[in-house]
């Protein structure tokens, strides 16, 4: 996503190093970065509730991800 939304030019190896920190602080607008984050996320988490078009039984747990991710965006830093 910093790659392909935000111009970052972060090889993605998946490692919280300080590259990837310095491309986070880079964004100007924290806020929308924390909201596409944040939309992802539940994205993510929808999609493990779907197995061929239908819900599955993850999809008690569904309410509970989305909770979780609501409360991350409440925190403040």
């Amino acid at each position: 996503m910093l790659h392909d939304e935000y111009n970052n030019r972060l090889i993605v190896n998946y490692i919280m190093d300080d590259d990837m920190t310095h491309c986070i602080n880079a964004v100007e607008d924290q806020e929308q970065l924390l909201s596409r984050i944040a939309e992802i996320r539940k994205d993510y988490y929808r999609s493990l509730t779907i197995t061929n078009g239908e819900p599955n039984a993850q999809i008690k747990f569904l309410n509970g991800w989305i909770n979780r991710v609501n409360d991350c965006l409440r925190v403040d830093i």
